[in-house]
């Protein structure tokens, strides 16, 4: 995934992470209930950070939020 295709956001709804990745919503929504993917609620929306995607992919060498360094 390249950098340009990412909204100029700090956050994604499910429905935009899904997209990017190319996944249904329901497999980001699924990564979400078991804490694959840390998320937060602002009002109604789910959100997930722009930078726990790029780490997910691999284009970002910082952790997902939550996760406990590796050695």
């Amino acid at each position: 995934m390249d950098h340009a295709q990412l909204p100029a956001r700090t956050a994604l709804t499910t429905t935009e992470f899904a997209g990017l990745l190319g996944v249904p919503e329901s497999t980001v929504r699924g990564w979400v209930r078991r804490g694959v993917i840390p998320s937060f609620k602002i009002g109604g929306r789910r959100l997930i950070r722009t930078q726990d995607l790029l780490a997910l992919t691999g284009q970002d060498e910082q952790p997902l939020a939550g996760t406990p360094p590796t050695p």
